[in-house]
């Protein structure tokens, strides 16, 4: 059985995933809701592909961010020249 807030959890952090909001989705996933280790195993399977989904939007944002400030370090430098 599944409690309402791990259900509030889940619906929040698949809005968060779906609308690429990484800034929720990390706080969400630095805070699971209370009793989850008790719920049903189907809910925890569930828990645990949205926080891989969280992983990987956070890796690809990092990714992206570090390509940006690349970008942002060969201006600087064609600029100085």
């Amino acid at each position: 059985m599944q409690n309402t807030d791990t259900q509030k959890w889940l619906d929040k952090l698949k809005v968060a995933l779906l609308s690429h909001d990484e800034t929720t989705a990390f706080e969400l996933s630095q805070n699971l809701p209370e009793g989850l280790s008790q719920d049903s195993l189907e809910s925890q399977l569930q828990a645990k592909e949205l926080l891989s989904q969280v992983i990987e939007l956070l890796e690809k944002c990092k990714e992206e961010s570090k390509q940006k400030l690349e970008q942002i370090k060969a201006a600087k430098a064609f600029l100085q020249n």
